[in-house]
Order: structure tokens, then C-alpha cells, then sequence
């Protein structure tokens, strides 16, 4: 990765000239420089060590998704300092080699608004700043959503908006504006979360588990579900990860919630008991364990786990335990995932997942009738 040039503007009108210049002084006769733009990201970040951590993932994320970003950071939003409404501008490249030697540039335009100048003056620079015939793309990263005045600004103009609920405050309000943005008709926005991608491993060995035909036969019977898992969660201990855990296998095995109770009950009427723990894990975001219990048609109870082989480890042990028999339990490696990657995939994706806005509706009301519940 070449390093990246940054130049601060004093005056947001500058930015184009600049990124003119930009081109013309890189590209010389003894070397080429390829300008490459297949979409645009507007990252909406909560402060500077935010913003300084999106920039490190724009960096990587380019080289196999380049294009024009728009990074928006506001100071002192409450504006409870002295200094005036403002924007002021920074205009940066990500530069890195082909295979075939070529440099291939991409460009970061970063805004950072003072005081209320973010709902001012951001969302009319970020219209004028959109690269013409590419799909828009919004990456969320503050911890508030609907109650932000750029939220939906942004999410009306973008084609797709991704979010990561595993960071907010409170997942609860996160999974719901989500969800409701999902069924707005009023916006074309894709939404998407990192927190349910970074799942992706953890669904996949739990449904691995229950391939053999005995166990296929159990699904039917799960009486209890138990998650261990970290992270921001709201009063009751919800998790992100662990409503999109339970969503998932609610909209995939067809129970219906008792929203009074904020119980779930399977097809034939009986519930499903969920228990949440904290997790001992390194990553305080990360599941440390899935127990699921189900009862034969014989009245056996069996047990299915899935857990860490250490708090941290990206080992996950696999057994499965009945009365009479002697579990054999075998470990699966799993890929720690960082945001670069993860969002990747997000962009490659371009369209909506079903089984995502399914799991994302049944989290959203899971989450809100468990914190009414008595």
C-alpha cells in the first residue's frame, strides 16, 4: 500500500480543482497511474479516533473495492465550544500496486463539520461530491441512528446503507431503525449489518450440527435456546449478536413471538425458552457459546452445543449430548473477521438478503416485547 497524500482545503468549493490536480501531477510519462472508481462510500463517523480507523479499513477495503469515499466527522456537534458552524475539507488518495505493476489510485474526501454545520451544509456537499453513474453506498458508523439528522439524509440518497449494530449503545433502538428502513417504501436504501455478517461462521456450524438425519428430525422439538455472548446490550441483556442468533432460527423455523410475554413458540404452540448470558470473552462483541435443546419424539432430550474452546479462541468445539450415549466432540476453525473484509462482502452483495430483512424483523421485535415484557 503506497502511502496516502493529504491536502486540506480551506474552502470546500477547492475540492474537485484538488482531486484535478491530484491526477495530473501523479500520472508522468515513467509511470502510470490508473484512477479507479467503481462506486461511492459515505462514512458517517462519531469522532477522530473513528474516523482515523475508518480511513486505516477505506485503505484496505480499496484495493479490492476502489472508488470515491466521503468521510463525514463532526466536532463539537452540540456546539458547546466557542467555535463557529463550519466545514472544513481534506482530500487524501489510497494508492496500492496490481498484480501487473500498475499503482491504482483511489480517492477520500473528508469533511468535518463544526458545530451544527452537519445538518447545514454536509448533506448538500455530499450530493455535489457523488461520483456520477456509480452506485451509492452508506457506511453508518456513529452510535446513533433515526435521532441523527444526517441518518436519513444519507439513507434516502444511498443504495445500500450498512450499519454495526455490535457498536452501538443500545442494539435495541440499532435493530429497529433498521428494520424500519427495510420497510419504508420511501427509500430504495439495501440495509445491511456487519454484526450479522460477522455471524456468518457461528450460523453456519449451527446448522452443520443438525445435517445428520437424527437431528434434522429435532428441529421440530427445540424446547431451549442459550446464548453466550458479548457486548452493548440493553436493559434486559439483549445483545445485537444474540437477537440476530434467535431471529435467525425464528424465521427459519416458522415460530411466532407472543409479543405480550416476549416468548417465542414453535409451530405446534409450545415455547421456546431463551436465555441470555454475558460471555467471558476477550472481544467483549463476540458469542462464546449456542446450547440448543430439543425433545425427541420419544421424550429424549437432546443436547447440541456449539462453544469456544477458550474465551477468545477461534476454535469452536461441537458436541452433541443425549442420555445413554457418549458425545464425540469435534472443533471447527473459524476466521477472525475484521471491518474491511466484512464490509467487502456488504458491497459485493449489492442487493437485499432475504433471509437477513427475515432474521433482522424477527431480532427487531424479539428485542423490543422481551424489554416490556414482565
Amino acid at each position: 500500500m503506497e502511502p496516502e497524500e493529504q491536502v486540506r482545503l480551506p474552502d470546500v468549493a477547492d475540492i474537485d480543482e484538488q482531486l484535478t490536480r491530484f491526477w495530473r501531477e501523479a500520472s508522468t510519462d515513467d509511470r502510470a497511474v490508473v484512477r479507479a472508481c467503481t462506486h461511492n462510500l459515505i462514512v458517517a463517523c462519531e469522532d477522530d479516533d473513528d474516523l482515523a480507523d475508518a480511513t486505516n479499513s477505506i485503505a484496505r477495503l480499496t484495493e479490492q473495492h476502489p472508488g470515491r469515499a466521503l468521510v463525514v466527522s463532526t466536532v463539537d456537534p452540540e456546539g458547546k465550544s466557542e467555535t463557529s458552524p463550519g466545514l472544513d475539507a481534506f482530500v487524501s488518495t489510497h494508492c496500492h500496486r496490481a498484480a501487473e505493476g500498475r499503482l491504482v489510485c483511489s480517492e477520500q474526501v473528508t469533511l468535518k463539520a463544526r458545530g451544527d454545520a452537519s445538518a447545514m451544509l454536509v448533506p448538500e456537499t455530499l450530493l455535489q461530491l457523488l461520483e456520477g453513474n456509480c452506485p451509492v453506498y452508506a457506511w453508518w458508523r456513529r452510535s446513533r441512528f433515526s435521532a441523527d439528522p444526517l441518518w436519513s439524509r444519507i439513507a434516502k440518497v444511498a443504495d445500500r446503507c450498512i450499519v454495526n449494530s455490535s457498536t452501538a449503545d443500545d442494539p435495541l433502538w440499532v435493530l429497529q431503525d433498521l428494520a424500519a428502513l427495510a420497510t419504508n417504501d420511501g427509500w430504495d436504501c439495501a440495509p445491511g449489518d456487519l454484526a450479522w455478517v460477522r455471524l456468518e461462521a457461528w450460523r453456519q456450524v449451527i446448522a452443520q450440527e443438525f445435517d445428520p438425519e437424527f437431528a434434522l428430525a429435532l428441529l421440530d422439538g427445540i424446547s431451549e435456546v442459550e446464548i453466550e455472548v458479548g457486548g452493548p446490550a440493553s436493559k434486559r441483556g439483549t445483545t445485537a449478536a444474540a437477537a440476530y442468533l434467535v431471529g435467525w432460527l425464528a424465521s427459519r423455523l416458522g415460530w411466532s413471538l407472543d409479543e405480550d410475554r416476549g416468548v417465542w413458540r414453535r409451530p405446534g404452540g409450545n415455547e421456546v425458552e431463551v436465555r441470555l448470558e454475558a460471555a467471558p470473552v476477550v472481544n467483549a462483541r463476540l458469542v462464546n457459546a449456542v446450547k440448543i435443546t430439543a425433545m425427541s419424539t420419544s421424550g429424549r432430550e437432546v443436547l447440541f452445543v456449539a462453544e469456544r474452546t477458550a474465551p477468545g479462541e477461534d476454535v469452536i468445539r461441537l458436541s452433541v449430548d443425549t442420555e445413554g450415549t457418549c458425545p464425540l466432540p469435534y472443533t471447527v476453525k473459524i476466521e477472525r473477521q475484521e471491518d474491511a473484509p466484512l464490509l467487502s462482502g456488504e458491497l459485493a452483495r449489492g442487493s437485499r438478503d432475504p433471509v437477513f430483512l427475515a432474521s433482522l424483523d424477527a431480532a427487531a421485535r424479539w428485542a423490543a416485547a422481551r424489554e416490556i415484557a414482565p
